[in-house]
């Protein structure tokens, strides 16, 4: 399965492409919105890791729902508070992490949202 990690921070989105990589999901990494609009138009996802803290990510999240419905959006946010994690939850995001977080703890709740889906 492929996945679309959009991440601003460069050593945190090496680390994440590094653990998906080694258990076997394509990864396609990029620093920024228009960069991931971009892949996320000419790909088919069945993941996307979402920087919540970028600039319009709400946006980006509303078109995603429309182009690729069953693609899961899991929204990775810096921000410690309740306020966040329920607007990006609200917004159509599928999970909501807060960083810093333990790779094996994203790497769980990755395994567990495609055991519950039917993405492949």
């Amino acid at each position: 399965m492929r996945i679309l990690l959009i991440e601003e921070d460069a050593e945190l989105r090496k680390k994440i492409m590094d653990k998906l990589t080694n258990a076997g999901f394509f990864c396609d990494p990029v620093d920024n919105l228009k960069d991931g609009e971009y892949y996320f138009d000419i790909r088919h996802y069945g993941l996307v890791l979402l920087d919540w803290s970028l600039a319009e990510s709400k946006e980006f999240i509303h078109t995603a729902r429309y182009s690729q419905p069953k693609a899961l959006i899991i929204a990775l946010s810096g921000r410690d508070d309740t306020k966040s994690e329920i607007e990006a939850l609200q917004g159509g995001a599928d999970d909501y992490l807060r960083k810093p977080f333990d790779m094996d703890v994203l790497l769980a709740r990755i395994e567990a949202r495609l055991r519950r889906s039917d993405i492949r």
